[in-house]
């Protein structure tokens, strides 16, 4: 079986803290949805997950990789399940569910002492602590305490002692603003309560041991001691835990191993002699003042302290991350993250040892309102410390690279929706997509042609439109005079907003896309025409007003304020885009994509009683089509605009519950079809004004998801609904004209149906009349057949090519032995791309997908 390949998948990351990792050959792994999503940053300016994996059934909170192999993986879910994967370089990853949580897993660590010695400690929501070792190559919980309510443990990082016996040590933070330090007695396999260290004012949320020296290997010669001079690094028998808190700090906790002299000498504090009448040595602690313990254990002594307090932050800091080992050293370097929009890297003053932050990255001091949603959640460092990558508060990417002059840039990453995609929709000239999510964004996907090792790939343009209603749908509505380029979405709200392109989206086309669109940006900035070069959108605003050459972005939208009446600065309040990107030459980064790439809004439709649910437009633009929420007759009325004019032509009852989905075809998009939620549907002759309904037919037992018409003119259209059936309809009336004025019930007929075994979400046919395809035959053998190829999605995540053969006299379906990486929750919408491609001896055409699971992937189909 053939199997088509995915060019770009596009996945935000979970709005959690402890979700992502990075290991140190490069593998940046994290949670997205339910999906563990890997992507291997690099300097390359098309960046997007390379694979995802799917175990999960509710969402991943917890990614680590396991110390200090980094070659294993530990996830875990708010379905409880811890999962261990491994072989994620390769093309077959091993995966190791172990179940034991019925709560949510918030925090996970694992370490790896010895071939025979491993740890894995799992913290759910309910405050239950999970110790798994690996025992004859299976992993068990051999350890399970509860920690009260009062003193719920948020956080945990796992470690060794220093020095060379190997000692597993725990800590966990608290509700109660402590970090619990436990620790595991030799020959046991369970974590001891030991001592508790106070200094935090409020929840701990992210904690990190630097890394175990210990356990590495260490290089030699001229180059180790070129690292060595290069890096301030802690001494072997010193080891760091960083706890980051919700009070705004972040503390050091130093753990030494120390003599009996030092001991005296710092703390004058002597050891009693240890008792050897025991058999086993146990573990003996010492309390030397506030925040100073002394532990014991045989003929090894720590001292535990605190080192000092760590205060730049302006807001929650969520985690604290270790500079990677240079050397098998740990340099004194640290990285914070935090909601006041900032990642800081800590460093000591050489000279007197105070830490201070030597480096900001991100915003400092934030903005009001939309623009200032921004704070991070983590933190994590690349391989050999050269790069920084956060995530933040709407589910977004950060990255900072360190140039050749020791300074941090920028670095580009993936983008992604945070919530559940709902619609997406190729432009006519088939060279981007637009997509719309339950986040209130509208996003604008454009093709790299051989950009990613010689292949296409697709990035993020544009965000059209950020609004504070969830969006539902969207479409393009191409203009008669193909000098502009148009959207029309529908939210959570009773309004059709049409938008516009500002000239800068035809800029950026024609940079970062090998000239694309030059002719038509010749005829745009001709003298003397009005050109928009973006939007600006007010605080607490839903519309985008347009910003024209020379104008002040913060002006235009101050100018807004006064005009319906308030008094207040806001553009000293920084919600307008600071300045209009004109040309990139690289993909915009997540600032400049959440500031200035809007597109202007161009007019609101009214009209409708309801949400916007679906909305379509003819191919040329002339119409466009929107329905709504309805839970009767009269709020079920399809309104059809003028495409040119935005004026409302006429409104068109049938159904009795809301219209799931629109979708124009026939010769010169001479019909509509309109599928609800009623299980009926309907066809509209749109060549008269009003509409005229052909014909109302009760098509299937369960709700209709989806329907789409067959392409260049043919009289067949699809529909898919929950009762799992793929049907075909041939419209009779588009060959025979004579049927429009009958009273015939055979104007609409199913040519054939397919049932598919589980309930249908979406359909869509490729342009390309003549697709050859090997499918599954009667017989149940390979056979090649020609005709038109169309795609369903399913509620499962499930995506099928199925081949349409089909003449004036019957139809018939066939699937495809093609196979299309599908999705693990529900498939919103699937569309081909309107251009068809050589591709050796076949075509290539490029198919996209949309579902509730947050992503959304393009394929190269072979038609």
């Amino acid at each position: 079986m053939e199997q088509s390949e995915c060019v770009f998948r596009s996945l935000g990351c979970n709005k959690v803290a402890h979700c992502s990792d990075w290991n140190s050959d490069g593998l940046y792994a994290y949670g997205g949805g339910t999906l563990l999503s890997l992507w291997r940053p690099s300097a390359l300016p098309y960046q997007s997950p390379h694979s995802t994996l799917s175990v999960h059934k509710d969402r991943i909170n917890a990614v680590k990789w396991i110390r200090p192999a980094q070659q294993k993986l530990i996830t875990g879910g708010s379905d409880g399940q811890l999962v261990l994967w491994s072989g994620l370089d390769s093309q077959d990853p091993k995966h190791v569910v172990l179940s034991g949580h019925t709560a949510p897993i918030n925090d996970l660590d694992g370490l790896e002492i010895s071939d025979t010695k491993s740890f894995i400690v799992s913290l759910d929501s309910e405050g239950n602590l999970r110790t798994w070792q690996l025992l004859a190559d299976t992993w068990n919980c051999v350890h399970h305490i509860t920690t009260p309510h009062r003193q719920l443990s948020l956080c945990c990082a796992l470690s060794t002692l220093p020095g060379d016996d190997l000692i597993p040590v725990l800590a966990l933070g608290s509700a109660d603003s402590r970090v619990n330090i436990h620790v595991m007695e030799p020959d046991q396999n369970t974590f001891k309560p030991t001592l508790s260290l106070r200094g935090h004012l409020d929840w701990v949320g992210g904690m990190q041991f630097s890394n175990e020296v210990n356990l590495q290997k260490t290089k030699s010669g001229e180059q180790a001691k070129e690292d060595n001079a290069k890096w301030c690094c802690f001494p072997d028998n010193v080891s760091m835990l960083a706890s980051a808190s919700k009070d705004g700090k972040t503390r050091l906790w130093r753990f030494e191993q120390v003599t009996a002299e030092a001991l005296h000498d710092k703390y004058s504090f002597t050891l009693p002699p240890r008792d050897t009448s025991k058999s086993a040595a146990k573990l003996e602690k010492w309390k030397l003042g506030e925040n100073v313990f002394v532990l014991r254990l045989g003929n090894t002594t720590w001292c535990i302290s605190f080192e000092t307090l760590l205060f730049g932050h302006e807001d929650w800091v969520y985690s604290a991350s270790w500079h990677p080992l240079v050397n098998g050293k740990q340099p004194q370097k640290l990285v914070t993250a935090s909601m006041d929009r900032t990642a800081l890297i800590w460093e000591p003053d050489q000279i007197h040892g105070i830490w201070s932050p030597v480096t900001t990255m991100g915003a400092f001091g934030g903005q009001s309102g939309l623009f200032g949603q921004l704070g991070y959640y983590g933190a994590v460092w690349g391989p050999g410390g050269s790069s920084v990558v956060t995530h933040g508060y709407v589910c977004e990417f950060h990255r900072w690279d360190l140039d050749e002059q020791g300074e941090w840039k920028p670095g580009q990453v993936p983008t992604g929706h945070a919530k559940p995609v709902c619609d997406l929709a190729w432009h006519p000239d088939g060279h981007y997509f637009a997509t719309t999510s339950l986040d209130q964004t509208t996003r604008m996907f454009i093709r790299a042609r051989g950009k990613q090792q010689g292949k296409d790939t697709f990035f993020e343009l544009s965000r059209a439109q950020i609004h504070g209603y969830d969006l539902n749908c969207v479409c393009f509505v191409p203009r008669g005079d193909k000098k502009t380029h148009c959207l029309a979405s529908g939210a959570e709200e009773k309004v059709v907003r049409v938008f516009e392109a500002p000239i800068t989206f035809m800029q950026n086309c024609k940079a970062l896309c090998d000239g694309l669109y030059s002719e038509l940006l010749d005829e745009l900035t001709k003298e003397g025409a009005t050109v928009v070069v973006g939007a600006a959108l007010p605080t607490l605003g839903l519309s985008n007003r347009a910003v024209g050459v020379g104008e002040d972005p913060a002006m235009v939208v101050k100018n807004v304020r006064e005009d319906i009446g308030s008094g207040d600065d806001f553009a000293s309040q920084g919600i307008a885009p600071t300045e209009i990107v004109s040309i990139l030459d690289r993909p915009p980064l997540e600032e400049c994509l959440l500031q200035s790439t809007l597109w202007p809004e161009r007019m609101k439709l009214y009209g409708h009683q309801n949400e916007i649910v679906c909305v379509t437009a003819t191919t040329d633009g002339r119409h466009l089509a929107s329905a709504c929420k309805a839970q009767k007759a009269n709020q079920a009325a399809l309104i059809i605009w003028d495409g040119a004019g935005l004026q409302q032509l006429c409104a068109l009852s049938g159904h009795g519950l809301t219209v799931t989905q629109l979708a124009y075809g026939g010769p010169g998009d001479s019909r509509l079809i309109s599928v609800s939620r009623d299980r009926h549907v309907i066809v509209w002759n749109a060549t008269t004004m009003p509409y005229t309904m052909i014909q109302t037919v009760p098509a299937h037992s369960r709700i209709i998801w989806g329907c789409h018409w067959a392409p260049q003119g043919l009289p067949f259209f699809a529909t898919v609904a929950r009762d799992g059936f793929l049907k075909i309809w041939r419209d009779n009336t588009i060959n025979n004209k004579d049927l429009l004025d009958s009273e015939s019930t055979e104007k609409v007929v199913v040519g054939c149906e397919m049932k598919l075994e589980e309930e249908c979400t979406a359909v869509g046919f490729c342009g390309a009349k003549d697709c050859t395809a090997l499918v599954e035959g009667d017989d149940g053998q390979q056979d090649k057949k020609s005709g038109l190829l169309l795609v369903v999605g399913c509620g499962s995540g499930a995506v099928h090519l199925l081949l349409l053969c089909a003449d004036d006299k019957e139809c018939r379906l066939y699937k495809v032995l093609q196979k299309v990486e599908g999705h693990v929750d529900a498939v919103k919408r699937v569309g081909f791309c309107p251009l068809v491609e050589p591709c050796g001896t076949q075509r290539v055409v490029q198919l996209a997908t949309c579902s509730t699971d947050g992503s959304v992937r393009v394929f190269n189909v072979l038609c």
